[in-house]
């Protein structure tokens, strides 16, 4: 073998690893993206967060603000170990582009109430973040949401 063509096959090895290690960091990165979209307990800055009990206590569950929920079935608040669906007594959005709307029934059936987006203040009785949720306390079952540039 040629010393010229021992050098290539050496380069050609090194760019082999080097695309290994490459796609092994970016499986890496977004694995890691995909769980820190999953509920944690923690309500983040892109979350929507429903509490057990009024004042954002008591349990929470954090959905991203980002994404629908069609049913809340099967959900069960951190901290509380009771089901969300129907025993929320508090929610706030806190996404800035997200406004949410949460529903009565499950797949965005009844009554909404919507959470404007976090940083948008109260306007028309829409607000981001409801300390009690009045006519919808333990209501709600699902929600959906609408990108707000």
């Amino acid at each position: 073998m040629h010393h010229s063509q021992q050098r290539e096959e050496e380069i050609q090895d090194m760019f082999k690893r080097i695309a290994s290690i490459t796609l092994s960091v970016l499986a890496l990165t977004l694995g890691s993206a995909t769980v820190s979209s999953a509920a944690d307990g923690v309500c983040g800055s892109s979350d929507f967060c429903l509490y057990k009990n009024a004042n954002y206590s008591g349990g929470v569950y954090d959905y991203s603000a980002a994404l629908s929920e069609n049913t809340y079935l099967g959900d069960n608040f951190f901290g509380a170990g009771t089901a969300v669906n129907n025993n929320a007594s508090s929610s706030v959005n806190k996404h800035v582009h997200w406004v949410v709307k949460a529903y009565e029934s499950a797949w965005q059936g009844g009554d909404p109430l919507t959470h404007r987006a976090a940083g948008t203040g109260c306007l028309a009785g829409q607000c981001p973040a409801y300390s009690t949720l009045g006519w919808a306390d333990n209501a709600f079952s699902s929600h959906d949401n609408i990108w707000v540039p």
